[in-house]
């Protein structure tokens, strides 16, 4: 979910690009413990889709939040396919 919600945002489809960051947030929060670093992805992707929708404030806040939890792949506000592990 979280690399069609990549693409989604990639593409532009904002409302797709939440709907799949939230199944995501529901099957990875079942195991989180196993999922270290799955934050940055969720508020970055989150973020980028929210800027698309319009909603500038919160998705950059969430941007920024991504940028400081994982810097090496959220330091330029866009996930690359290879930088999504």
């Amino acid at each position: 979910y979280l690399a069609l919600a990549r693409q989604s945002v990639a593409l532009g489809e904002w409302e797709l690009a939440l709907e799949y960051v939230g199944r995501a947030e529901d099957l990875l929060a079942v195991d989180a413990a196993s999922s270290p670093g799955v934050a940055a992805h969720l508020d970055g992707l989150r973020g980028a889709a929210l800027s698309l929708s319009g909603d500038e404030v919160q998705g950059r806040e969430l941007l920024e939040r991504a940028a400081e939890e994982a810097p090496d792949v959220w330091g330029d506000g866009h996930l690359d396919a290879d930088e999504l592990r």
